[in-house]
């Protein structure tokens, strides 16, 4: 097979690249940062590069062989969930068993072979159905394609390319944290358990340091909220403040938090400050210091019927938004939108939550000045029931997990 052939014009290195151009057919993408591809988008996308003459920055490529391209795959699919493996793949040249993955720039690279399959628009309404690669081949004069090919073998620095440069059309948010993530455990596992998120910044994938933290964080969440997150529930900056309360010990509560802010539809700014406040209050009864709370010399009847008034205010409106998400969610299984299988919420966890709800119901019940004395015996009597239903069938599940 012909070597692929590298332009001969006088251009300088590019962080250590070079102009080539490649055939498209032996242009791999294995499991990278981006996770997800929108078909629509890689149609615009193409024609945007027929528009253009080509790519205006042109996909980069590695040179490996085969064991580098192994080394590689490894890593890949650790980073970004794949389970890619080397048969896969069909070398460039069986003898030399050289491999070309295209390390940033997946997406241009399906748009070129989507105009190699199906071919543009253009050339439909004049030709009409053609074999593919004709269209291609009237555009850019041949089967090869323009990219930057890496001088540098090295898997590790292929992959920091691929955190650096996916900006043509960047990832999902999410994507890159997972990514990044992974990255930052994978070092620290097998080349230093002492690196800091400063120093993995600078020495690997050139983000700041701030943001390989929240990615760490972000990775760190359990699924529900990565799932708001990935089905655009929440945005990835609300995961982040929730992640706060996952480190101050608040993780039995993130579920109660992220129902807030997903019927509330708080914005950052306001989750931030609200946990900030949460946290520092907590602070105050964990140390005994409620004289910034509440002075019982100053619990006038004045002050007393403000706090009732903001009870009223703050409390009531947040019931009826919780009563509001059940509902909604109650439709979304009603109309076979969730299945159990694809619950964001396990069987044991929901349990967990109308266990709670029942027991501060319990307490609440004696303070009702509408209910009758029988009344409130009976409610207390079912919400009781219900609440031992829930232990049994922890107990129950308990039993067959031992």
């Amino acid at each position: 097979m012909e070597q692929p052939k590298v332009s001969r014009a006088k251009r300088p290195h590019m962080n250590g690249k070079k102009i080539a151009f490649l055939p498209l057919s032996i242009i791999l993408t294995p499991p990278q940062i981006r996770q997800t591809f929108d078909p629509e988008e890689i149609c615009r996308l193409a024609h945007s590069i027929i528009g253009s003459g080509g790519c205006v920055q042109p996909p980069t490529v590695a040179r490996f062989s085969e064991d580098q391209f192994q080394e590689y795959l490894r890593m890949a699919n650790r980073f970004f969930h794949g389970s890619a493996a080397l048969e896969d793949f069909q070398p460039a040249d069986p003898d030399a068993r050289e491999y070309y993955p295209v390390v940033a720039g997946a997406m241009r690279t399906r748009a070129y072979r989507y105009l190699w399959s199906t071919g543009c628009d253009v050339c439909h309404e004049e030709f009409g159905e053609e074999c593919p690669g004709q269209c291609f081949q009237r555009h850019f004069g041949g089967d090869k394609v323009k990219v930057l090919l890496r001088s540098d073998n090295n898997p590790h620095t292929a992959l920091n390319d691929m955190f650096r440069e996916n900006q043509y059309n960047p990832p999902k948010p999410y994507e890159v944290a997972e990514g990044i993530s992974a990255y930052y455990e994978f070092v620290k596992e097998e080349q230093d358990r002492a690196i800091t998120f400063r120093a993995f910044s600078a020495g690997f994938v050139g983000w700041s340091a701030d943001k390989v933290s929240e990615s760490v964080r972000y990775n760190r969440l359990p699924d529900f909220v990565k799932q708001g997150v990935q089905n655009g529930v929440i945005p990835l900056g609300v995961s982040i403040q929730l992640a706060r309360l996952q480190e101050a010990g608040e993780g039995e509560n993130l579920l109660h938090w992220f129902v807030g802010v997903v019927t509330g539809r708080k914005n950052v700014d306001t989750l931030r400050a609200e946990i900030t406040k949460f946290l520092k209050e907590r602070q105050m009864y964990a140390h005994g210091d409620l004289t910034s709370l509440m002075e019982a010399s100053q619990e006038t009847v004045t002050r007393r019927m403000g706090y009732k008034k903001t009870i009223a205010r703050e409390s009531l409106p947040g019931i009826y938004e919780n009563l509001a998400y059940f509902r909604r969610v109650l439709r979304l299984y009603e109309e076979g939108s969730l299945g159990m299988d694809d619950s964001v919420f396990s069987e044991q966890s929901i349990r967990k939550v109308f266990r709670e709800l029942w027991q501060v119901t319990l307490q609440i019940i004696d303070h009702l000045e509408d209910l009758t004395e029988l009344e409130k015996s009976q409610a207390k009597r079912d919400f009781q029931v219900a609440i031992d239903q829930c232990n049994e069938l922890d107990r129950l599940q308990g039993g067959q997990d031992s």
